[in-house]
């Protein structure tokens, strides 16, 4: 049984809805380290202009330096990351599980999440 049809009907749907976000925000989470993704965040941010926060196990996810790089999100984040997602109106995950010190006891809303 192929699986990949399901799979296109999700991308196509992520790719909808990142094209109608007007404040859209990426965590990366661990997972880009251990999947080496770091490349791909980084074309992925440059093609899009998508700021993007990092957890803890996500630091370097993206370079320190580069201009969509926001610092880290949640209760050991920055106030800027934190005020960003509050304000996003679509937050994607890469290599995060939305744990509670990523969404700041919840108070970051992953409901707007995909």
């Amino acid at each position: 049984m192929d699986e990949r049809p399901a799979v296109r009907a999700y991308d196509v749907d992520a790719a909808d809805r990142i094209r109608a976000a007007k404040r859209p925000l990426v965590i990366a989470g661990g997972g880009v380290h251990h999947s080496g993704a770091e490349e791909a965040l980084r074309a992925f941010a440059e093609h899009t202009g998508i700021p993007v926060s990092e957890t803890q196990a996500g630091r370097g996810s993206l370079r320190f330096d580069h201009a969509c790089e926001l610092g880290s999100i949640g209760h050991t984040g920055t106030a800027v990351s934190d005020d960003i997602a509050r304000a996003a109106d679509l937050i994607i995950g890469l290599g995060t599980r939305y744990s509670d010190f990523t969404t700041a006891s919840r108070s970051i809303s992953s409901r707007r999440a995909i």
